[in-house]
Parts: structure tokens; C-alpha cells; sequence
């Protein structure tokens, strides 16, 4: 790790007033906190995929509109792409939270 940011994660863990160490193992629980959100977040983008797919065959169970299916599709492709990012993200912090957390502490010291 850079000098830097171990001497800020010292200095914030003084004003905290613990150690670095268990600011460190803070962090990294969060990463786990995080991957369990952004999973849910993924699930729920895919219910609602279902949601919008149910919803177009009740509308158009008769009559078929060529404008309303390009629309659900792109719909659907949109929260498709949106569900992949955040299951992709939870994926790997559950898989590496500690450079997760090395990565919030970066991105928070800029």
C-alpha cells in the first residue's frame, strides 16, 4: 500500500480512537455489507424485468404492436445490463472485499 494511505488511515483511526488494524477490518466488513446490498439491488432489478415482461403479455395478449415490443425490449435489455453490473459488483466484493476496501480508502483520500 501507498505511504499515504496508511499514514491517513493512521491519522483517521487516531481521531476515531482506535487502531488502523481494526479500522482495516471495518472496512473490509462494509465490502461484505455492500456485496449483500448490490445483490439485492440485482435481484430486485431482475423481479422487476419479470414484472415488465408479465405486464407486456397482459397488454398485447391480443393484439401485437410492433412499437410496444421494441419499447419492452429495450426496457428489458436496460434492467437486464443494470442487474449484470450489480451482480458483477457484488461478485467481486464478495470475492475480494479487501481490495474493495482498499479502493473506497483510495478513492476517499483523493
Amino acid at each position: 500500500m501507498n505511504n499515504e494511505i496508511l499514514s491517513r488511515l493512521d491519522i483517521l483511526a487516531q481521531k476515531l480512537g482506535t487502531t488502523a488494524v481494526h479500522l482495516w477490518g471495518v472496512v473490509v466488513r462494509q465490502a461484505r455489507i455492500e456485496a449483500w446490498s448490490d445483490l439485492g439491488i440485482a435481484i430486485l432489478w431482475l423481479v422487476f424485468i419479470f414484472g415488465v415482461a408479465k405486464l407486456y403479455r397482459v397488454l398485447t395478449s391480443d393484439q401485437a404492436d410492433e412499437g410496444g415490443k421494441i419499447v419492452f425490449s429495450i426496457l428489458g435489455t436496460l434492467c437486464l445490463l443494470i442487474s449484470v453490473y450489480y451482480f458483477y459488483s457484488a461478485a467481486s466484493e464478495f470475492i475480494n472485499p479487501e481490495f474493495w476496501a482498499l479502493d473506497h480508502i483510495i478513492k476517499s483520500v483523493k
